[in-house]
């Protein structure tokens, strides 16, 4: 499980910390506004640089939860400033006024800036970060008309670019990384946690997905083809344009929260487990994006023979990780966005054989 999640922050302690370590002269706190997350605190808000910088689409603060490093923070800026020079549009990060671009703050810090108390038994430490906001509608949010085949075509183009650019990233603290709650090729950790699903049938059914990996996935991991990816190409995190004209174009890739070194093939299996989500036809939907990704970043035979496999561990591991994270943080409901989803995807995937799937992707 992952780090402490950080204190919430009141709008005069993000002000405070804006501008007491961030070169910004100005805040304008009525723009301040949460920003759903997993496990972090991130608040969108308009201000000015000492710099002069004032971009009219505004910042985002991030305040990391206490599992992720100031290091690992760092190879997270240097990801995104990484593929914005290879084209792929992301956020960029701000320095400090030390010149660096990652803060480190104690929840002492934090609590002091919202309640002017240091009153606190926890020694919890988050890494801070402040980037610029790329504007546009997550996929998610798009209108079922902007949902077609050249879109998702894009979408998997777009992720195939980006993998294929980040073969040539070393940043050692993204690459030596283990992030066993998220990265696939540790799904079977998850076995438990399936004890905390409140449904028999459900715990019957994580239990026959993992089965599945165990028998067609692990043999294989050694033999797969490993870099650094995004890890959580979901339909939040891939932003559009929609211009005049019905005009639907690729704005930004956010959030590198979940960026570690893994199997190329899990990401394309994470792409397409939540490119289903909401959708009318999700396995339909889903071909052209894996077509887009395989025309771009090729892989063998062996690793695509196991695409349904995991595709159906990573909506699996999304319903298990989250049911379970709620029991923990009852108050969490942004934790419950993908239940419901994953469960009803993962018996729409088992209503199919394997090699319908595959047909109707164009795998085989």
């Amino acid at each position: 499980m992952p780090g402490k999640r950080p204190p919430a922050l009141s709008p005069e302690a993000v002000s405070a910390l804006l501008l007491q370590y961030f070169p910004f002269k100005h805040v304008a706190r009525e723009s301040l506004k949460p920003l759903p997350s997993y496990d972090d605190r991130n608040i969108y808000f308009r201000g000015e640089c000492r710099n002069g910088a004032a971009p009219g689409d505004g910042f985002v603060l991030k305040v990391l939860n206490s599992g992720i490093s100031t290091h690992v923070a760092e190879g997270m800026n240097d990801m995104m400033l990484f593929l914005s020079r290879r084209g792929i549009p992301c956020s960029r990060p701000v320095p400090t006024r030390r010149g660096d671009y990652v803060l480190t703050a104690s929840e002492g810090d934090l609590t002091m800036l919202s309640s002017g108390s240091t009153n606190t038994e926890s020694t919890a430490a988050y890494a801070v970060r402040v980037l610029t906001f790329i504007p546009g509608v997550p996929m998610d949010k798009l209108d079922a008309k902007y949902l077609t085949p050249e879109l998702a075509y894009s979408v998997g183009e777009m992720i195939g670019r980006a993998d294929l650019a980040l073969q040539d990233f070393k940043h050692p603290a993204i690459f030596e990384r283990e992030f066993r709650e998220w990265d696939l090729m540790y799904f079977t950790d998850i076995k438990q946690f399936i004890p905390h699903l409140r449904d028999e049938e459900k715990r019957q059914v994580a239990h026959s997905v993992v089965a599945l990996y165990e028998e067609h996935v692990v043999p294989v991991i050694p033999k797969m083809k490993k870099g650094v990816v995004h890890n959580d190409v979901n339909g939040l995190n891939i932003l559009f344009d929609v211009g005049a004209a019905d005009k639907c174009d690729f704005s930004g890739l956010i959030d590198f929260g979940d960026s570690v070194k893994t199997c190329y093939l899990f990401e394309l299996a994470i792409m397409l487990a939540y490119g289903m989500c909401e959708k009318d036809n999700p396995v339909e939907f889903v071909g052209p994006m894996f077509r887009g990704y395989r025309d771009v970043f090729p892989l063998s035979a062996e690793e695509l023979d196991c695409l349904y496999y995991a595709v159906l561990a990573r909506l699996c591991l999304s319903m298990v990780t989250g049911e379970y994270r709620f029991t923990l943080e009852p108050w969490n409901t942004y934790l419950l966005t993908s239940l419901a989803e994953a469960w009803k995807l993962i018996n729409i995937l088992l209503s199919f054989t394997k090699g319908g799937v595959e047909e109707i992707w164009g795998v085989c």
